[in-house]
């Protein structure tokens, strides 16, 4: 934490795109403390974010009593049929968005949360960041997601244990027309699961189909859940005739390679 203090003391006025994830929440958290109302903290509201991330960034901001700033968009029209370069385009329009209002600011640099295990995966939509000039202190620093996680333990933060999630447009097939009734859809499926425990899940559309991605870990657990046939009804009350199970379990990009854009 000293060091991602100092790196951060480097700088008068900040902007930071803030998700409410565990990486963004601790990188906020820390500039908050260096500089308060000099760390300007920016979360974007779009129809595939999903509410629940939206809620927690305002509660977290609250707690924490940070600057925080809503960007309040509509889809982009360059990912609204779901392109298999979505995120490098998608990325590209959201911190444009941040640059404009951060100018505005006369802010000294702007922060994105990517950390190292990033760099290791493909990730398209970092290279918008690159192009950008958006910086990374976790990469910079060289820190991984779990020395973030830990540190975030140790903060306090209530994020420490968060999954880790992407944007519903990840749920859909590429090249699939995107509108804002179908994102609720798969949003209150994933929303039905959680609240009976189910946290680290994806429910992927597929027309009449939605498929349920786990942890390996919970299939056994969902399969013997005595409230699992009440949780089929209601994802199928939803439009879908058929919920399936999806026995390899939860991985990112099972879609084409959609999150790790």
């Amino acid at each position: 934490m000293e060091r991602l203090e100092r790196y951060i003391a480097g700088f008068d006025k900040v902007a930071i795109a803030f998700s409410a994830g565990v990486d963004s929440t601790l990188l906020a958290f820390a500039a908050n403390k260096v500089l308060g109302k000099n760390a300007l903290i920016y979360t974007i509201k779009t129809p595939y974010m999903p509410e629940w991330e939206i809620k927690s960034a305002v509660e977290i901001g609250e707690k924490y009593d940070f600057n925080l700033k809503f960007i309040e968009l509509e889809t982009p029209e360059s990912i609204n049929n779901n392109p298999d370069n979505r995120c490098y385009l998608c990325k590209s329009v959201l911190f444009k968005e941040i640059i404009q209002k951060a100018n505005m600011e006369n802010v000294d640099v702007i922060f994105d949360g990517s950390n190292v295990d990033d760099t290791k995966e493909i990730r398209p939509g970092m290279r918008a960041l690159r192009e950008l000039g958006i910086r990374s202190p976790f990469i910079e620093l060289s820190f991984n997601k779990h020395e973030i996680r830990r540190l975030s333990r140790e903060t306090g933060l209530p994020t420490w244990d968060t999954p880790s999630n992407a944007c519903l447009l990840t749920r859909l097939p590429y090249d699939f027309q995107v509108n804002p009734e179908l994102l609720k859809k798969v949003e209150t499926a994933e929303n039905i699961l959680r609240k009976n425990g189910y946290n680290d899940v994806r429910v992927r559309h597929h027309e009449e189909i939605a498929r349920i991605e786990l942890p390996t870990s919970k299939i056994a657990v969902f399969i013997n859940d005595e409230n699992r046939e009440v949780i089929i009804e209601n994802i199928k009350a939803l439009g879908y005739k058929f919920v399936t199970l999806d026995l390899e379990g939860y991985k990112t990009g099972s879609m084409g390679d959609g999150e790790n854009r």
